[in-house]
């Protein structure tokens, strides 16, 4: 074995130490799931940002949905707060993680081994579609199996219901191989290539783009080593990423503050965020 090996072999180890808590609530959670009409698991993660999930888990209520929220070992008192009462109201299940994996934790082996075939995850920070049909995780679903794809998500769009100022920050893009390429994107720039493969002959607009952790459907059948392989579904499906538009955030800036403390995953508003040009 060597030292890359090795180094790997003790980081799954650690991980499967860390995370077998977690891996034994979500099983019972999931187990509680089996006994609702609920089609898969909605998986939402959370760390420091209660007043994104309180948001989220109500939208997901409203439209008949028990969220399980992973919650990456949140010090704030709020969210801790939030987060009891969520689960106490039985309104979500709270998985309790005693580290920060980031915000991709529901894919890490020991937690992912647990969901089945089907499950939705998302991050908390997105308003949802008004007209988003009572139907959509039947119609994600579908097309995670048409396109054979990992996941089929939710795109972002920079329109929304009510006219709001776009926040002026820039992300920070770097490539080195095989040609180097750096500059600071705005949002507008950075979501562009999302929005440039529609598909054809869907009732919805449909592109082929990466998919991260905003919502969206997984199909553990078509993962093929591509973890952002997936489609996006644009017109009722579009959701608004709140932090982009900062007059319809519910966070504020002392809620951002505990946000971004120790946070392993913000690109806009840690390091990633550059001044505005």
């Amino acid at each position: 074995m060597n030292l890359r090996q090795l180094r790997q072999h003790w980081r799954q180890r650690r991980l499967a130490r860390q995370l077998r808590g977690p891996a034994q609530q979500l099983r019972q959670a999931l187990q509680a799931l089996q006994a609702t009409t609920q089609p898969f698991p909605v998986l939402v993660v959370a760390y420091n940002n209660g007043v994104h999930v309180v948001s989220m888990v109500r939208q997901l209520r409203e439209r008949g949905l028990r969220p399980i929220v992973i919650d990456n070992a949140s010090d704030d008192p709020f969210t801790v707060h939030t987060l009891q009462g969520l689960h106490a109201r039985g309104e979500a299940w709270w998985v309790r993680c005693a580290h920060n994996h980031g915000h991709q934790v529901g894919f890490l082996p020991p937690l992912y081994a647990e969901l089945p075939a089907l499950f939705a995850y998302t991050d908390p920070d997105l308003q949802l579609n008004a007209a988003l049909p009572a139907d959509f995780l039947q119609t994600l679903c579908e097309l995670t199996e048409r396109y054979r794809v990992f996941k089929a998500g939710f795109a972002l769009t920079l329109e929304t219901p009510v006219p709001a100022p776009l926040v002026q920050t820039r992300q920070w893009l770097q490539t080195r191989r095989p040609i180097p390429y750096e500059a600071w994107l705005s949002v507008p720039e950075w979501e562009a290539p999302y929005w440039r493969f529609k598909l054809e002959g869907e009732p919805w607009p449909v592109y082929a783009a990466h998919v991260d952790t905003t919502f969206a459907v997984c199909n553990k059948s078509h993962y093929r080593g591509h973890f952002t392989d997936g489609v996006r579904v644009a017109g009722p499906f579009a959701a608004v990423h709140l932090p982009w538009f900062p007059s319809l955030d519910p966070m504020d800036a002392a809620m951002r503050r505990r946000y971004l403390r120790r946070n392993r995953s913000s690109t806009w508003t840690s390091a990633g965020v550059g001044p505005a040009a």
